[in-house]
């Protein structure tokens, strides 16, 4: 490869990086950095045809160019120009697949997508960025009322010990239920008490998780997209959930193959002006409401949460906790 080509080349990522930092610095890297990470991306992908390319027609220029030294030098200098330049792209995507990209600028692909799902105290946000060769990070925002919240994580956390999630969260505990331990022991629940511990380490996708908090809070989870399809097991008798989705999906739609009664979720802002403190929300498959004679499990700090159903529902949410009372053993399937 030529002197010029290295500048040229040097002059583009360098064009690249200052382009991007700039535009970051205007806080319009949204739109800019989105087109500069699928370039690079591109860059990386057409690169090596473009070398064999190059190869193949060198290759037959010299080959029918015997008389012609001159063509011939010229077509040698193609073939090792393409073969050098192949070799670079070669480490280039070597070394970014070492380090993870974070360590070199310009691979960096930066936050290129923001939206927001209905920011309010029952719902969240999402902020996702990504690094070429990386999963997309998504880092989920869920708004907790004092008392107790029932939650789940819609992510793959990056590090789901409960110290560190819940960390600067004036919380009490967090308990969840583990069906698998309940048919064994007859008492599925796990938990974790502040300044105490217990027998819960980690907060993980799928489960539904009951968090009591001593004030307000704004918890943020980070973390990367479950991986689809995915099957949750469910038991006969109520089983502890959370979507492990980021878009808010229908009850029945999902539940379509499973035999279940009824759904509870919990409204913490209905719970904190209800003078009981009963925040149940439900949706069930049946006319005559059965289903709510049965209630589901509550941590023995909380007591028996008995009381009129405040609200029903139709949809399951990405970052709240559900019970779902199931008939049937079977396999709830998230696409």
């Amino acid at each position: 490869m030529s002197s010029k080509w290295l500048e040229v080349l040097s002059g583009f990522f360098f064009a690249v990086n200052t382009v991007s930092a700039q535009a970051t610095a205007e806080s319009i890297s949204l739109k800019l950095s989105t087109i500069i990470c699928y370039f690079i991306i591109i860059l990386f992908a057409i690169a090596p045809l473009i070398a064999v390319i190059m190869i193949v027609l060198n290759g037959i220029k010299w080959m029918t160019s015997a008389e012609d030294k001159s063509a011939r030098e010229k077509a040698k200098d193609g073939i090792i120009h393409a073969i050098i330049g192949l070799i670079v792209v070669t480490l280039a995507v070597a070394i970014v697949s070492m380090v993870g990209g974070d360590s070199l600028p310009i691979f960096k692909c930066f936050p290129d997508v923001l939206s927001s799902v209905g920011m309010g105290p029952e719902t969240g946000s999402y902020v996702a960025t990504t690094t070429v060769l990386q999963k997309i990070r998504y880092s989920r925002i869920i708004y907790l009322k004092e008392g107790w919240n029932l939650m789940s994580t819609p992510l793959v956390l990056e590090n789901p010990t409960i110290v560190t999630v819940l960390a600067g969260i004036n919380y009490d505990s967090i308990y969840t239920w583990n069906v698998t331990k309940a048919v064994q022991t007859g008492d599925g629940w796990m938990s974790y008490v502040r300044g105490k511990g217990g027998d819960l380490r980690e907060i993980e996708t799928d489960r539904g998780y009951w968090l009591k908090v001593n004030e307000p809070a704004a918890l943020i989870l980070t973390g990367t997209k479950p991986e689809t399809p995915r099957m949750i097991h469910l038991y006969p008798g109520w089983n502890f959930v959370g979507l492990s989705s980021l878009d808010t999906v229908n009850i029945n739609n999902t539940l379509y193959n499973i035999k279940y009664s009824g759904v509870y979720g919990w409204n913490a802002t209905l719970a904190s002006a209800d003078p009981r403190g009963v925040g149940w929300v439900v949706y069930s498959t049946r006319i005559e409401p059965a289903i709510t004679s049965i209630k589901p499990y509550t941590p023995s700090g909380m007591g028996r949460v008995e009381g009129i159903i405040k609200d029903y529902i139709t949809s399951f949410e990405p970052g709240k906790g559900y019970w779902i009372y199931v008939n049937e053993e079977g396999y709830w399937i998230i696409d």
